[in-house]
């Protein structure tokens, strides 16, 4: 195990040193990426400015191709002329500077690429390297913590805290403690033997005790349950006698309202039938009743015949004797009705009697409905206590049987262990003196046990013995100390290791979050780059540099299409643009090694030759979108030897062919010779003057 350790931490150790390395190589590629990309930014703006520059000068030499479809004496597409003196001239268009300056910085940018490719496979190559020796890291640390785990543990067992980079020290400790351990294990083995023969004594003792006290539980439980039954069997019985003093009393009391009415209460059970005879006679009264009230309504009948009668005889005295039979037959028929009604009463008021009668009649029947109530909750209330009697009759009788199956069961086991009955069981239990002897028995071994901690002792001091032989003269607790504050240190460099293992992914994290942010960083550098170069050049809040820029690209148009007549007129001389400068000229000279001279060191002759060459470009330049049809040219031919005059009237006659009118003022007489059409001021006396025009 320790050499184990050994070997895997001298590894743990050399990766740790590559993953330092790897960091530091991968910090400067990262900023060697950083720097091509600044750099690989800054191309493609200026490479894409000049693209755009080439891409302007090319839709002027696109001109040159319409140019070549043109045939002679047929008109341009464009501009409807029949001459087409470009064409005729043979213009070749030559590379510019401008798209010699983009091949460069395209070769430029294609080298930095391929460049920044193979720092990226460095870099790539690296971050699998790192990626693995981590992963081999974390594999070995977990492996060496195993192993300080493994081996703490195994310094607990020896009481003493061991390197565990010394693998021969504990080679040898381990050999020497064997044997001694093994001796120990011997003691310790007979020692626990005595233990668990003492133990499976007491424990077989303690289980008949507790048998016993469970019986005597189970006895006393069914003894307090038979005690609570008798004593709810009393008190039902208590209710019922109670439910019948009460039933005896209402029945009474109903007994004594219902006597005044000529009723009385049946002698068997039977309420339904008693309520059909009362509601029987009640019918009965109520037929007398309605009798009675037809009766009284034939008397108002009667009465109210009277009263007419007795109007009539007062109105028609003169019928009085003639209706005076039939009044006393009225009369006597009234009197016998009044008689038969006061024998129907017996002499007493019709209304009164109903009255007394009805109210009978409800006092009966209310406290009949109550006695009912009364009785039927007193049935259920019977009913219910018979059911929660038959209950505990089947509870006690419940209980009565398991407390004959412990009886049975407590017999069975009693029998099983060699006893008869309960009584012989509680006989046998031990007496004074068998306790006695018991503890006397007991006393022996705990002897015993006590030689056996003695001997015990002995090989604790033979062990401390040999451990006082080993290398450290510190004591068992200053040994654990030792341990304690070891095992403290390693639990701190675990959990520094665990910190820092998170603090690594959080940092392989934000290195990705960094790798993103600066790869979206260097787009949007790359792009601010281009804008930025473009606004350096042609950018400003007036638009006067953009104006600038595009006076500069019709600035070189014209002056390849000057040079190309100047080459006519005088091939010494080539006109371009002054390098950093958008609107200015100069001169090279190429009979003096193509030395090139500002546009003041020109002579008379020179600057007129330069001159007429930019006025012809422009023309050239103009008579691509509008028809130039004059020229004039104002003087300077004196300037002129006569060769590079021959030259410049030969290309104004080329210009007058095409179609053109070329008109000059000046005073050289050789002009005039070869100018056909000629206007002439003549000077008069008198500072007058004439025009004449000769041919």
């Amino acid at each position: 195990m320790a050499q184990d350790y050994v070997t895997k931490y001298g590894q743990l150790e050399e990766l740790q040193h590559e993953l330092l390395d790897n960091q530091r190589q991968t910090a400067a590629l990262q900023a060697e990426i950083a720097r091509l990309k600044e750099k690989e930014g800054r191309l493609l703006g200026e490479l894409t400015l000049l693209q755009r520059l080439c891409e302007a000068e090319n839709l002027i030499l696109n001109y040159e191709a319409a140019r070549g479809q043109l045939t002679p004496g047929a008109p341009c597409p464009l501009c409807g002329s029949t001459h087409h003196p470009y064409r005729e001239a043979h213009y070749v268009p030559q590379l510019s500077e401008t798209q010699l300056r983009r091949d460069r910085k395209i070769e430029e940018l294609q080298q930095l690429r391929q460049g920044l490719d193979g720092v990226r496979s460095q870099l790539s190559a690296l971050e699998a390297s790192r990626v693995k020796d981590q992963r081999q890291v974390q594999n070995l640390s977990l492996e060496t913590a195993t192993l300080e785990k493994n081996f703490s543990a195994f310094n607990l067992q020896l009481g003493k805290q061991h390197p565990i980079a010394e693998p021969d020290t504990l080679q040898m400790l381990i050999g020497s403690h064997q044997s001694e351990q093994q001796r120990l294990l011997d003691i310790q083995r007979d020692y626990r033997t005595q233990q668990d023969n003492l133990h499976q004594y007491r424990e077989q003792r303690e289980g008949d005790r507790a048998q016993l006290q469970k019986l005597e539980g189970e006895i006393d439980k069914i003894d307090s349950l038979l005690e609570n039954l008798d004593r709810e069997k009393r008190q039902v019985e208590g209710d019922l006698r109670r439910l019948a003093d009460h039933e005896r009393q209402y029945r009474a009391a109903l007994a004594e309202k219902l006597a005044p009415y000529g009723l009385s209460l049946p002698a068997e059970p039977d309420p339904q039938g008693w309520l059909a005879g009362l509601r029987k006679r009640s019918e009965d009264y109520k037929r007398a009743r309605l009798e009675d009230e037809r009766t009284e309504s034939r008397l108002k009948e009667v009465q109210a015949d009277a009263q007419s009668l007795e109007a009539l005889v007062a109105q028609v005295q003169t019928q009085a004797d003639r209706r005076q039979a039939d009044l006393d037959a009225i009369l006597q028929k009234g009197q016998s009705l009044a008689a038969q009604i006061r024998e129907l009463l017996g002499g007493a008021s019709p209304a009164r009697e109903r009255e007394r009668l009805a109210a009978a009649v409800g006092e009966a029947e209310t406290a009949l409905d109550h006695l009912t109530q009364e009785r039927n909750v007193r049935n259920d209330q019977l009913a219910k206590r018979q059911g929660q009697l038959q209950e505990q009759q089947h509870a006690l009788a419940d209980t009565q049987a398991r407390l004959r199956e412990g009886e049975a069961a407590l017999a069975e086991k009693l029998r099983g262990a060699g006893f008869a009955d309960v009584a012989a069981f509680r006989a046998c239990l031990l007496s004074p003196d068998e306790e006695a002897r018991l503890k006397t028995g007991k006393e022996r071994l705990q002897a015993a046990i006590t030689q056996v901690r003695g001997a015990v002792g002995q090989n604790e001091k033979d062990l401390a013995a040999l451990i006082a032989q080993a290398l450290t003269t510190a004591t068992l607790p200053e040994v654990q100390a030792a341990l304690d504050a070891q095992g403290a240190e390693r639990r701190s460099l675990l959990e520094n290791a665990a910190r820092l293992r998170h603090i690594l992914a959080e940092n392989a994290q934000l290195e990705a979050t960094f790798a993103q942010l600066a790869r979206a960083i260097e787009r949007q550098r790359a792009e601010y780059g281009r804008w930025k170069t473009l606004s350096n050049m042609i950018g400003s809040a007036t638009g006067a540099e953009f104006n600038t820029f595009a006076q500069g690209l019709t600035l070189a148009h014209l002056v390849q299409l000057a040079n190309r007549h100047l080459r006519r007129l005088n091939p010494r001389y080539q006109v371009r643009r002054v390098p950093g400068s958008d609107l200015d000229l100069e001169i090279i000279d190429q009979d003096q090694a193509d030395n090139v001279r500002p546009l003041r060191t020109l002579s008379g002759g020179e600057t007129f030759l330069v001159s007429l060459a930019l006025a012809l470009g422009l023309s050239d330049l103009a008579g691509n979108k509008t028809r130039i049809d004059s020229l004039f040219i104002d003087e300077g031919f004196g300037t002129l030897d006569p060769h590079t005059l021959d030259t410049v009237i030969a290309t104004l006659e080329n210009l007058q062919a095409t179609g053109k009118l070329i008109g000059i003022i000046s005073h050289v007489e050789a002009l005039k010779d070869r100018i056909t059409t000629q206007v002439q001021v003549i000077r008069l006396s008198g500072g007058v003057s004439r025009v004449q025009i000769g041919g």
